[in-house]
C-alpha cells in the first residue's frame, strides 16, 4: 500500500466501524442479563415452573444490597429470597381463560454461580383452555432483560423469547387432552409477537453477544492486550480469528452443559489469563511468536466464560440452541470489531516512535494487570477489594 494512502485508509476504516457500531447501538441499548422460563403445563392444571435469573440484575432491580457497596452479594441476595419471590409472583403471572393461577408452593431456591433458580409449582382449573403467560420482572427497571421461555405442553414444546415489547405468550390446551400428559389433538400457541426460535432467536442473541463482550471488562482487557503489541492488521485478524473460533468451541460445549467447570474456577483462570497477557507484555519488547497459540488456549478459556449467557436456558437443537449460538458468536465478533478497528489505527500510529509506543505498554499493561491481581483476588479468594470482579 502506497504510503500516502495509509492515513485515508486508516481514516476509512474509523469511520466504517464507528457507524457499525453506531448502527448497532439499539441492540446493544435493548440487551441485558437473559433469564430463563421453563414451564410444564399439566392437564389437570398444575404448571412447573423453573425460573432462572441473573442475581446482579435481581440485587440491583429489587434492591438487595444491604452493605453500601452497591452490588447484591450472594448472601444479600439469598436474604432478600422474600423478595424475590414476591417479585416473580407480581411480575410473572399466569391465567388460564383469564383466571389467575397461583402460586401453590415452592419447591427451591437457590443461589449459585451468580444465577437465582426458582422451582416453583401454580394450580391453574383442570381441562382445556388458553393459557396466558405475562412476563414483565425487571423490565421497568431498565426495560433490557430478556427471558427465554421453553413451554411444554403435552408432547409440544414451544420456545419464545419474553422482552418488554414481547411479555405475553399463549398455549391453547384442548379439552379432551389425556390425564397422562399425551397429545390428544393440536396444541396451539400464540405470542404477541413471533416465537423465539429461528430467526427471532438468531437476532437477539446477536444483541447478547455483543453486549456481553463490551460490557465484560476482562474479556476487553484481553482483546486490548492483545491489540497493543500487533505490528499489522493481519496479525490482528489471525490472533482474533483464533480466540473465536476456540471461544466458539467452549461457548458450545458449556451451552450444552457438556463441560460445566465451576464458575469461579472459570472466571478466576479468565483474570490469570489478562494477567499473564499483561505481564507479558511488559517483560518482552515484541509480540511473542507463541502469542497465537496462547491465544487459542485462552479462547477456549474465555468461550467458557461467555456460555454463562446460554447456561441453564433449557436450549438443545430442537430448542433454539443452533441459532442462538450462531448469533451469539456472531455478536461477539462484532463487538470485538466494534472494540478495536476504531483504536487499532491509533496502535500503528504509537509504533511511529517505538519508545513512545514502549513506555504506553508498559504504562496500560502495569495497570491491566493490577486491576487482573484484583479480579483474581476476588473471585479466587472471595476478598472484597473495592472493584466489581
Amino acid at each position: 500500500m502506497n504510503p500516502r494512502t495509509v492515513p485515508r485508509f486508516l481514516g476509512a476504516v474509523v469511520a466504517a466501524s464507528v457507524a457499525l457500531c453506531g448502527f448497532l447501538a439499539p441492540a446493544l441499548a435493548h440487551n441485558g442479563p437473559i433469564g430463563s422460563l421453563v414451564a410444564h403445563v399439566k392437564p389437570e392444571g398444575q404448571i412447573d415452573l423453573l425460573i432462572d435469573l441473573d442475581g446482579v440484575e435481581a440485587g440491583e432491580a429489587l434492591r438487595l444490597d444491604r452493605d453500601g457497596n452497591n452490588i447484591a452479594d450472594p448472601q444479600e441476595i439469598a436474604e432478600g429470597q422474600p423478595v424475590i419471590l414476591a417479585a416473580i409472583r407480581d411480575r410473572l403471572v399466569t391465567t388460564k381463560e383469564g383466571v389467575p393461577c397461583p402460586v401453590e408452593r415452592v419447591e427451591r431456591f437457590q443461589v449459585a454461580g451468580g444465577r437465582v433458580r426458582v422451582l416453583q409449582v401454580r394450580t391453574c382449573p383442570a381441562g382445556g383452555g388458553v393459557v396466558r403467560f405475562e412476563h414483565r420482572l425487571f423490565t421497568d427497571q431498565a426495560g433490557r432483560h430478556q427471558h427465554l421461555g421453553r413451554i411444554q405442553s403435552g408432547d409440544e414444546v414451544y420456545t419464545h423469547l419474553f422482552t418488554r415489547d414481547m411479555p405475553t405468550f399463549s398455549v391453547v390446551i384442548p379439552a379432551d387432552e389425556p390425564a397422562d400428559g399425551g397429545a390428544s389433538g393440536e396444541v396451539a400457541a400464540a405470542g404477541d409477537a413471533p416465537d423465539g426460535s429461528g430467526w427471532s432467536l438468531f437476532v437477539a442473541f446477536i444483541g447478547q453477544g455483543l453486549w456481553h463482550v463490551l460490557s465484560g471488562l476482562d474479556h476487553v482487557l484481553f482483546v486490548l492486550s492483545l491489540m497493543i503489541v500487533v505490528h499489522r492488521a493481519s496479525r490482528l485478524a489471525l490472533l482474533l480469528t483464533g480466540f473465536t473460533v476456540a471461544h466458539s468451541l467452549t461457548l458450545a460445549l458449556g451451552a450444552l452443559e457438556w463441560v460445566a467447570p465451576p464458575s469461579q474456577l472459570v472466571e478466576s483462570a479468565i483474570a490469570l489469563s489478562v494477567l499473564y497477557v499483561a505481564v507479558e507484555n511488559i517483560a518482552l519488547k515484541e509480540e511473542p511468536r507463541h502469542r497465537p497459540a496462547l491465544t487459542l488456549a485462552f479462547g477456549l478459556l474465555h468461550g467458557l466464560g461467555f456460555s454463562g449467557a446460554l447456561t441453564g436456558l433449557g436450549l438443545s437443537t430442537s430448542t433454539g440452541l443452533v441459532p442462538a449460538l450462531l448469533g451469539f458468536n456472531l455478536g461477539v465478533g462484532v463487538g470485538q470489531l466494534c472494540l478495536v478497528a476504531p483504536l487499532f489505527p491509533l496502535v500503528l500510529w504509537l509504533r511511529r516512535d517505538e519508545a513512545r509506543h514502549r513506555r504506553v505498554v508498559v504504562a496500560f499493561s502495569a495497570a491491566v494487570a493490577a486491576v487482573a491481581v484484583i479480579w483474581f483476588a476476588q473471585r479466587a479468594l472471595g476478598l472484597s477489594l473495592g472493584w466489581g470482579g
